[in-house]
């Protein structure tokens, strides 16, 4: 079996870092853009597996933010494919509390950096974002 390797993930100099926010739900895209705005970094956003693909290979973001339900495509699968053209790192919100635990640990060792429950708290996910952007509080 032959080893694949991620894309390395460009750093930019003298910009902020950049979040790909990947959900469905046009509010939830807005209140995490407006979080991160606030923190001072970049955004960007896609609603379906198939745009943040493009938008990870295209814009290559330091954060992917991932909800698992998307209407295109299957949460766990879209991990994968995002692994196969960015390093980036991959936080999973998500809305399935009852299979939480399972989630989690699916979605970890699938690829993902961090797995946070919807509805999350803020302070929880700029702790989370900073540390996998390498970005000081």
């Amino acid at each position: 079996m032959s080893e694949q390797s991620t894309p390395e993930h460009p750093r930019r100099k003298n910009q902020p870092p950049l979040g790909l926010v990947v959900d469905d739900d046009e509010y939830l895209v807005r209140a995490i853009q407006f979080i991160l705005k606030e923190n001072e970094f970049r955004c960007a956003s896609a609603a379906t597996g198939e745009a943040a693909l493009k938008a990870g290979e295209k814009l290559h973001p330091d954060v992917i933010y991932l909800d698992l339900l998307l209407p295109d495509v299957d949460g766990f699968d879209l991990i994968k494919q995002i692994r196969e053209v960015t390093s980036a790192a991959i936080i999973v919100l998500s809305a399935l509390p009852e299979t939480e635990k399972r989630n989690k640990a699916m979605a970890v060792a699938l690829g993902a950096n961090e797995f946070i429950s919807k509805p999350f708290d803020e302070n929880e996910l700029m702790a989370k974002t900073r540390v996998l952007a390498r970005k000081p509080a």
